[in-house]
């Protein structure tokens, strides 16, 4: 249905590791790693533009919640620190990059 040369951008669930209650609670039944990623466009008419991890902050509160506390809800105030950090560790990832994450952002583009 992708136009001819049309994207597709996927955000998602990164790093099995850190699969845990919460995961559940919100619906994911899976995490992604690039490696993950690439076998599974393998064959499809789309190739990767950009494959990055995101948020290497929120994956360290995440894996606590999910592994250390075995919680099934997220922090409201751990959230609301963590919104008040968001430009700075925006900032810094763009600029240093991160090779773990919270998040996978994945661009495909359609081939020809």
């Amino acid at each position: 249905m992708l136009n001819e040369d049309g994207l597709v951008v996927l955000f998602l669930p990164a790093l099995m590791a850190a699969y845990g209650p919460i995961d559940k609670a919100v619906g994911h039944f899976r995490r992604y790693d690039k490696r993950m990623v690439t076998k599974l466009v393998e064959g499809i008419p789309l190739r990767i533009e950009k494959m990055s991890y995101l948020n290497l902050l929120g994956l360290l509160g995440w894996f606590w919640y999910a592994k250390v506390s075995r919680s099934t809800r997220q922090s409201d105030v751990l959230i609301s620190i963590y919104n008040r950090l968001v430009p700075v560790v925006d900032w810094v990832e763009r600029r240093v990059g991160t090779p773990i994450g919270l998040s996978l952002l994945v661009v495909l583009r359609k081939s020809i």
